[in-house]
């Protein structure tokens, strides 16, 4: 029996059927303005996933129902563009365009706020989004923990992190909460990680919620940098630290960034429970697979990370913000780049998918 669901998604309308009938895709509209047909067409994607309609598929011996309407937005780290393998540098309205012309909507810019030009940088990139129809939604505060900066420079660039915030009219700045470093011979204490990461972080976090921007302070995990392997390192890769970080703090913007990445690192099986624990205190996210215990920041589905469990347990915390991949490594071709930001896009659309989802199990053995 040929199914056949009808789905209409912005600036695009789709009519697709299974069975012997082809998938027909009608472009309803250019919303890159100058961009090209052919990028226009790429954007749209013949792996689109449709938000707008129910489909049921078995997968694993699982029946699958994606219901309508996920309400997460995929997303992408823009600035992760910036360095050519060539040599050089690709601008903010490069990077930009990049993430566009694969039809991301929503991606994630972090200037180089080390760089003397981080306000223009800031509003060229603000500038770009505007140009091509994207938001910036989120941005990323230099992290002090392993470069160890002057601590009066650092905070300088903290300061300059939320002013790029607001120049770039993002919703969050995410922060690492991470910047202490026991003494020789001293054991981790979390008292005094906590106390040292408030003196130097909070006049920026306090600035950031005064623009209306949320501050977000991300999950860690420990990887026993220059400590023994039975000792600590890391604020806020436990749950209670980053816990007890955001209430540090009255104001409600300041709230949590969920890192998938370093949550299965740290906290492996107990992921989602941890996930759901800190719930409705998310704001924004960063998503990147690995394996073998090492942050790689892959591609979702390249490593080992249970997404088809934690989207649907963020989705039921009543989440429905971005799901931004957090690429970290690696610089590409520029041939390469186009097809390595088109799969991006249709990962981050699978994921987003994932969030409408319910599953039952069937007995396979029964029928």
């Amino acid at each position: 029996m040929r199914a056949c669901r009808e789905a209409l998604l912005p600036g695009y309308c789709f009519r697709e059927a299974w069975g012997n009938d082809r998938a027909v895709r009608r472009r309803k509209s250019d919303r890159f303005g100058k961009l090209s047909k052919k990028a226009g067409m790429r954007a749209a994607g013949a792996e689109i996933v449709k938000h707008h309609f129910e489909r049921t598929c078995t997968e694993h011996g699982r029946l699958i129902h994606y219901h309508s309407e996920a309400r997460m937005k995929p997303s992408v780290f823009a600035s992760f563009l910036r360095s050519k393998r060539s040599g050089g540098r690709r601008s903010a309205d490069e990077c930009v365009r990049l993430c566009a012309e694969a039809g991301f909507e929503e991606i994630d810019y972090s200037p180089d706020f080390a760089d003397d030009g981080w306000a223009e940088e800031s509003a060229s990139a603000a500038e770009a989004a505007s140009k091509y129809g994207v938001r910036i939604s989120q941005s990323h505060a230099p992290y002090n923990f392993y470069k160890k900066d002057d601590v009066e420079r650092f905070i300088q660039l903290l300061d300059r992190a939320a002013e790029g915030a607001r120049i770039l009219g993002v919703n969050n700045l995410v922060f690492h909460f991470d910047e202490y470093h026991p003494s020789a011979g001293e054991r981790f204490d979390s008292a005094k990680a906590l106390k040292r990461a408030y003196e130097v972080l909070s006049p920026a976090i306090e600035k950031t919620v005064s623009f209306g921007i949320n501050a977000a302070l991300e999950n860690t995990f420990e990887d026993h940098h220059r400590v023994g392997p039975d000792e600590r390192s890391h604020l806020c890769a436990e749950i209670e630290e980053l816990e007890a970080a955001l209430d540090l703090f009255s104001d409600p913007r300041v709230t949590c960034c969920w890192d998938f990445g370093h949550a299965h690192l740290q906290f492996g099986p107990q992921h989602a429970e941890m996930l759901e624990r800190m719930g409705k205190r998310i704001s924004c996210t960063h998503v990147h697979d690995n394996y073998y215990g090492k942050d790689l920041h892959l591609l979702p589905f390249y490593g080992q990370l249970d997404w088809e469990t934690l989207i649907p347990t963020l989705a039921k915390c009543g989440y429905n913000g971005s799901l931004a991949f957090e690429a970290g490594y690696g610089r590409f071709p520029d041939e390469l780049m186009p097809d390595f930001m088109s799969i991006s896009k249709h990962a981050m659309d699978i994921l987003c998918a994932y969030a409408g989802q319910t599953e039952t199990h069937q007995n396979r053995m029964a029928e």
